[in-house]
Order: structure tokens, then C-alpha cells, then sequence
């Protein structure tokens, strides 16, 4: 495979307050990435401007959103002709967690937070008007990639960190605390 390019990494750690975001941005090189910056959200606006400076920065970037940016297909089929009520035909885990939710399950035993159900589902709308919000200030796609090979100038992807920990042989637990949930 050939080399790819050097790649900005923005890494973005979400929440429903914007003061409780996290932000970093790194560098690839060769095998490693060089972090150059971590800070810690003020207001959505601030926010928005300080990732879109550092995409408009670098010729190419990732930004690594860790927050659900999508919700299970099943949740929305099912719910479309729902009345108050009624029955609903498909197993609770095909509502709340998505196929993706369950893999991560299957292959790593790290089970996400269910998408469909609770606060993480408030967080998945903060993150995605985020990144609708950093669309405008940028005049970027953002599409989600799926290949590190992308072409475009910036692209997003849904990270989940504790299955990047569990990949990598680090424990998944444990590292954050009450208070950074």
C-alpha cells in the first residue's frame, strides 16, 4: 500500500455542554501521531471556530468524533407507522444499538452505550449539529470516510475510544472518571 499523506488528527470528545467538550488536534507521522494541542470546550461557537481554524490549517484532516453519528435502521422503520400504544415487532437490542454496536460487541466484548436510549442519545444530536455547524464555517463536505486513503481535504468518522483502547491491548475501563462522563 502506498504512503499516505500526513494527516491532521482532530480528535473530538463530545457532550450536550459545550464546556464539557474536549478538542485535540495531532499530526501523523510514519506509525505515531504527535499531539500539538488539547483544550477544553467554552461555548459552541468558540468551539466551532477553534476545530474549523485548525481544518482550514492543514491540508488534510480526520476529525474523530466520539459520539454515535448515526442511529439503528431498524429504531426508525419501526417507529415510522408506530402508534402510542401498540405493539413494536423488533427486539429492544435492534432498536437501541445499531449492527455497528453489536459487532463491537461481538468481536472486542465492549459494549456501547445503546444510541437509541438516555443521555447518549442527546450527546449524538449535540455532535451532529456540530459537525453540520463546522460544515458552514468550514464550506467543507466532512463526509464520513471510510477508507484511510480518502481524497477529500477533510473527512469525520465516528470513534468509539474504548474499543481503540481493547484493540490495542490497553484496558477499557476505568479511565475516566465520574466527573469527565
Amino acid at each position: 500500500m502506498p504512503e499516505l499523506p500526513h494527516t491532521q488528527i482532530i480528535g473530538i470528545d463530545c457532550a450536550t455542554d459545550p464546556k464539557r467538550m474536549g478538542l485535540a488536534r495531532g499530526v501523523t507521522k510514519a506509525d505515531t501521531v504527535e499531539l500539538l494541542s488539547a483544550e477544553t470546550g467554552t461555548t459552541h461557537a468558540n468551539n466551532i471556530e477553534l476545530v474549523a481554524r485548525w481544518v482550514r490549517e492543514s491540508d488534510r484532516s480526520l476529525i474523530c468524533i466520539d459520539a454515535p453519528l448515526g442511529w439503528p435502521v431498524d429504531l426508525g422503520d419501526s417507529l415510522i407507522n408506530h402508534a402510542a400504544g401498540g405493539p413494536l415487532s423488533v427486539p429492544p437490542n435492534h432498536l437501541f444499538r445499531r449492527h455497528t454496536d453489536r459487532e463491537v460487541k461481538r468481536l472486542l466484548g465492549k459494549q456501547p452505550l445503546d444510541v437509541g436510549a438516555d443521555r447518549i442519545a442527546r450527546t449524538a444530536h449535540a455532535a451532529l449539529t456540530f459537525l453540520e455547524d463546522l460544515r458552514k464555517a468550514t464550506g467543507l463536505e466532512l463526509s464520513l470516510v471510510w477508507e484511510p486513503a480518502f481524497e477529500a481535504t477533510a473527512g469525520s468518522i465516528e470513534t468509539y475510544p474504548a474499543a481503540t483502547l481493547v484493540t490495542h491491548g490497553f484496558q477499557a475501563t476505568g479511565y475516566k472518571t465520574e466527573k469527565d462522563r
